[in-house]
């Protein structure tokens, strides 16, 4: 999941879990029993299996000198927005890493 423009923000955050354990009961006692993470290709992922990413901003008001245009982030005093990309590394059509580039 990818956000494509923030104020304050230029990050990426892998899966926090790779396979759910659960304990099974198969008569003879407990055990326990992975499940593995489902594709990234699924119709569902579940939250901690995904991969998160905020891409930042790059604001520019285009307007003619001397108009005195100016656009809501500085209307509303945001700071400047950190500047960079998210580089996304895929080996056999899956994400395997997500890395945030700052200028």
């Amino acid at each position: 999941m990818s956000q494509g423009h923030d104020h304050s923000a230029l990050f990426a955050v892998a899966p926090t879990i790779t396979d759910e354990v659960s304990l099974v009961d198969d008569g003879e006692g407990f055990r326990d029993f992975k499940h593995p993470a489902p594709p990234q290709n699924s119709r569902i992922i579940p939250s901690d299996a995904r991969w998160y990413g905020i891409a930042g901003s790059l604001r520019k008001t285009i307007a003619p000198p001397g108009t005195h245009v100016i656009d809501y982030a500085e209307l509303k005093g945001y700071g400047p927005s950190p500047l960079g990309w998210l580089e996304v590394k895929v080996e056999n059509y899956q994400i395997v890493d997500i890395k945030a580039v700052k200028l």
